[in-house]
């Protein structure tokens, strides 16, 4: 299985998020990367306490990982 595959399909629980993070994923119901990249990002500000914090440490870590190329511009 392809390296994108395996992060993208990983629980968020098991990712390096902030607690804070992780938390508010799953309380949204995101539990895995592909969740989160069925919405642009300007969508994701609109879900309850998702602030640009949080949308920076998704960003932040899907570049980090090489895999900015997968989030909606």
């Amino acid at each position: 299985m392809p390296y994108a595959e395996i992060i993208l399909n990983t629980p968020i629980t098991g990712l390096e998020f902030s607690e804070e993070f992780k938390r508010k994923a799953m309380q949204l119901g995101f539990h895995s990367l592909t969740g989160l990249l069925e919405h642009q990002p300007s969508e994701l500000l609109k879900f309850p306490g998702f602030g640009y914090r949080m949308l920076t440490e998704y960003i932040s870590f899907m570049e980090k990982e090489k895999l900015g190329k997968y989030i909606m511009p």
